[in-house]
């Protein structure tokens, strides 16, 4: 079992014999594995801004800092830790429709259910039987009253993948 208890005081240690950003990112995750959300958010915030790790290394850890935002009940910066990640990522890549699917959901969470959907739209582009994204799509469709276009995206979800209980709930309604 995960210990984030012991793994933030490994990190410290690793952080004074010079374990650099591995060992910073170390210590994030494990903040947020303490349920120290915001406080394991902004060090990844941080961490990508000085790391000199490639783009897409970076993109990863503003990803995670935005799943943590959406933790801590902050959409808001959720999304921007998403936009910044998109700026560092190769377009139409597997990494891209991640972090679009993660920005929808954010958006989603402050009732921006267009735009939530036109990201979601552009991740299915790349991924196009993404249950998750499709499920998403499918809620994203129901709150703005779209039941057909709701009910098509679920039932599209679940034959993608018939154990995703988000699609399965989203075709029930």
């Amino acid at each position: 079992k995960a210990r984030p208890d012991q793994a933030i005081e490994l990190a410290g240690k690793w952080i004074a014999i010079g374990g650099g950003d591995a060992a910073r990112h170390c210590q994030a995750l494990a903040l947020i594995g303490m349920k120290n959300y915001g406080e394991g958010a902004s060090r990844l915030e941080e961490l990508a801004q000085k790391s000199r790790a490639d783009g897409p290394m970076r993109a990863a850890m503003l990803e995670q800092a935005g799943q943590a935002w959406l933790l801590e009940g902050e959409p808001q910066r959720a999304s921007e830790a998403d936009t910044a990640a998109l700026k560092l990522v190769s377009l139409g890549t597997a990494d891209e429709a991640i972090i679009r699917i993660d920005r929808a959901a954010a958006l989603a969470e402050m009732s921006r259910y267009k735009e939530a959907i036109a990201d979601l739209d552009l991740a299915l582009k790349i991924q196009p039987n993404n249950s998750d994204a499709l499920a998403f799509r499918a809620a994203a469709h129901r709150h703005l009253g779209e039941f057909d276009l709701a009910f098509a995206d679920a039932d599209h979800g679940v034959k993608s993948d018939a154990k995703n209980v988000t699609a399965l709930l989203e075709r029930a309604f």
